[in-house]
């Protein structure tokens, strides 16, 4: 497949903007239902525009539910984006994915050593700490996962590496997530190496996948906008994937995964730079929520530090999974990175040898603190 339809402007992600967040998503969507028209004879967007229809009312139904947002109608907000998912689940289904890991978490902190439930979510007793983020509900607590050390790296602001603590986490059983983490770009790259169109053209099944990705494309787009003022206390950027996330909330699907909108370049490989969100469905009191929490199998906590002292044979440790070639561009100016070459992929060796070696599993002690609530 010719993958030079796919550099298009109108499917770039993440998307930076100045102005009114409505007129920003109009433009965009009509840049998107321009682009599809000008491609509706390719072997793929022909398929796609076959559902120009739905494609415009989501478009409409997204910005409907930010109108709704801003006259204070958040329930009617909500309902907007519950209805996209409701009406077209069988699109939607398309969009979930098992998770595969080895994942990671950090926490910033110049002790030599943390506890295991520092690095877990905020506990229900400190809800008070719980903000709003892009896919976090004020008073909600939720667990945020990175791919890759460089994405936790930048979501915390690029801290210094000897403060940064670590726990790998690796799923226990199937754990279910909506998939926003790829751009068009990716995706199609990912979709063209697994499944090389036969002489009839692209699989049947895999043109299902495909479809459904670019139809949901609009709701994608409106999560991926990055916020014109990053010290606001309100950012109408975070309106659509709030009400994501309180959809995620009351269904069966455990989270979402979502490209991080501080990677420096859009070159930068999509598996590096894809977070992991997981709201907590069961609240309680104190402590953290263990329904959560059994669905991972995780490491001890490790700094950087520690890691470092063990060099020799941290630096001597083999690529742990399948990540040669992976580019990273860590500024907009300079050329790609070797991602199995930087001190990421070494700490993510570092980390995953640790969990192969003793796959700590929360033990019951560990638990019960966890549980009581930890008041530091």
């Amino acid at each position: 497949m010719n993958l030079n339809v796919f550099h298009d402007k109108a499917l770039k992600i993440p998307i930076n903007y100045a102005g009114n967040i409505i007129n920003q998503l109009d433009k965009q969507y009509k840049k998107y239902f321009d682009f599809l028209e000008t491609n509706k004879n390719h072997e793929l967007f022909k398929e796609v525009w076959k559902e120009i229809r739905t494609i415009r009312n989501i478009s409409k139904v997204i910005i409907k539910s930010i109108e709704y947002f801003y006259h204070g109608k958040k329930n009617e907000g909500y309902r907007g984006v519950k209805h996209i998912f409701d009406k077209y689940q069988h699109h939607a289904a398309y969009l979930l994915k098992p998770v595969t890991g080895p994942l990671f978490r950090i926490r910033i902190s110049s002790n030599y050593s943390l506890d295991i439930c520092d690095l877990l979510h905020i506990p229900f007793e400190k809800r008070y700490l719980i903000s709003n983020q892009r896919y976090s509900i004020s008073g909600i607590p939720c667990l945020y996962l990175g791919s890759s050390m460089y994405v936790c790296w930048e979501e915390m602001a690029r801290p210094n590496f000897n403060d940064i603590h670590c726990i790998c986490l690796v799923p226990k059983e199937t754990i279910s997530i909506l998939d926003f983490s790829k751009t068009p770009l990716d995706y199609i790259k990912d979709f063209d190496l697994r499944n090389r169109p036969s002489e009839n053209g692209i699989p049947p099944e895999e043109i299902k996948y495909a479809i459904s990705y670019f139809i949901f494309f609009p709701l994608i787009i409106s999560c991926c906008l990055i916020p014109q003022y990053r010290n606001s206390t309100f950012f109408p950027e975070y309106i659509i994937p709030q009400y994501l996330m309180e959809y995620l909330i009351h269904s069966d699907i455990d989270g979402v995964s979502y490209t991080s909108v501080r990677k420096n370049s859009e070159n930068s490989d999509s598996r590096l730079c894809a977070n992991y969100a997981f709201p907590s469905k069961t609240p309680k009191k104190k402590g953290i929520d263990r329904k959560l929490m059994e669905k991972f199998y995780t490491t001890t906590p490790y700094s950087y530090y520690c890691s470092f002292l063990e060099t020799m044979h941290f630096k001597s440790t083999p690529s742990r999974r399948d990540n040669q070639g992976w580019r990273l561009y860590l500024t907009s100016n300079t050329g790609a990175a070797h991602y199995e070459f930087t001190e990421f992929h070494l700490f993510e060796s570092f980390m995953i040898e640790k969990y192969r070696r003793d796959k700590y599993y929360l033990n019951r002690q560990t638990w019960k603190k966890a549980l009581e609530g930890v008041n530091k």
